[in-house]
């Protein structure tokens, strides 16, 4: 499966922004992917 770039750019931003101290902050990701879901980006499609 290809991902566009700017899915790919999002995606390391996110996870850029969950690190805290060069660590990844567990509530940090929690509080990222519920904004995610409420959001619903472009092309979301629900599993």
């Amino acid at each position: 499966m290809k991902i566009p770039k700017q899915a790919r750019r999002e995606a390391k931003h996110l996870f850029r922004a969950c690190i805290v101290g060069s660590v990844l902050d567990e509530s940090r990701v929690r509080e990222t992917v519920k904004k995610v879901i409420e959001v619903k980006p472009r092309g979301y499609s629900p599993s």
